[in-house]
């Protein structure tokens, strides 16, 4: 129940890490003067940015539901199953997409966005599951 969490926290701060790494491997990404690259630098850095926080906030609410419905258990492995998926395309899209920053990028932001999706499943259901295990404790 933690790793979506921990796993969120370190591809937030990851990104703001490795944002001097990518300027210095796609200067015209970044270059708001001279963006001959990248068609929309500042979009491209501001979409890596939030693409989780929004895939956060819609995996809270679609898979807070779905899960209500089929169950905690099977609401965990979907949750778990879409963070691998995401981070497994994040994972390829940054070795394959490497040479080609105008595609690169909103592939990793959409990647990051089902990342999210995935993590923001795993807050209600966790929140459910320790709220369960309190009432039990409390009974004993």
């Amino acid at each position: 129940h933690g790793l979506g969490l921990f796993g969120e926290s370190y591809l937030l701060f990851s990104v703001g890490t490795l944002r001097p790494l990518w300027e210095a491997l796609y200067p015209t990404c970044f270059d708001t003067q001279n963006a001959t690259t990248c068609t929309h630098p500042y979009l491209t850095y501001k979409s890596i940015t939030y693409a989780v926080v929004l895939g956060v906030m819609a995996g809270m609410i679609v898979l807070g539901i779905l899960a209500n419905t089929i169950g905690r258990r099977r609401g965990s492995i979907i949750t778990a199953s879409i963070m691998a998926f995401g981070a497994v395309c994040l994972t390829l899209s940054s070795i394959f997409l490497s040479g080609d920053p105008e595609v690169l990028f909103p592939v990793m932001s959409l990647s990051l966005f089902v990342f999210g999706v995935g993590v923001g499943g795993e807050y209600p259901l966790s929140a459910s599951s320790a709220s369960e295990r309190a009432m039990v404790a409390m009974k004993r």
